[in-house]
């Protein structure tokens, strides 16, 4: 590997700035809510119309109301995870700058809402969306929900697509020596 790929690959350069960024963002967006609303689900600004509002929730659980109240099992799972991912950062990355990528994002978004349950007691939610009546709606998130959702989806096409081919091609090379 040589070191113009290291800095996209590794923990301490590209990956960690955009983990710190994701971090960022979230928080700044999340404080930002907390003034622009005072009283956290009794009011909200359409933003598009029968489609998407800004809105304020306290979230003490994950999507859907899965673990409602046990936030502080959320926060240890949420710990795990993080450290689990730092401790195997050189495994899991394989030294791919997409992987690299995907994991930044989802370390950024698991300190951001950590961050919340630690600090908080609760995440802060606020992008709603919605169609026509909030009968048909998805649960609200946050920046660093969606970080962690879009590092997903990029780990799931990754392991869907790419790791096939560099398996085949791994088993191609062992097969010419």
């Amino acid at each position: 590997m040589n070191k113009k790929t290291d800095k996209y690959t590794n923990l301490i350069g590209f990956p960690g700035v955009l983990a710190i960024v994701v971090f960022i963002a979230d928080q700044v967006s999340k404080i930002w809510i907390m003034h622009a609303f005072p009283t956290p689900g009794y009011s909200y600004h359409e933003i598009i119309p029968g489609f998407f509002n800004l809105v304020y929730f306290q979230n003490t659980g994950a999507a859907w109301g899965i673990f409602s109240r046990h936030t502080w099992l959320l926060g240890l799972f949420s710990a795990a995870a993080f450290f689990l991912i730092v401790y195997y950062y050189k495994r899991l990355t394989m030294g791919h700058v997409s992987l690299s990528f995907a994991y930044g994002l989802l370390l950024g978004g698991i300190v951001g809402n950590l961050y919340d349950r630690l600090i908080r007691g609760f995440v802060v939610d606020f992008l709603f969306f919605y169609w026509r009546d909030f009968q048909h709606s998805w649960p609200a998130f946050n920046v660093a929900d969606s970080a962690i959702s879009v590092s997903i989806v990029m780990l799931i096409v990754y392991d869907l697509f790419f790791l096939k081919n560099e398996k085949k091609s791994a088993e191609k090379k062992q097969g010419k020596k």
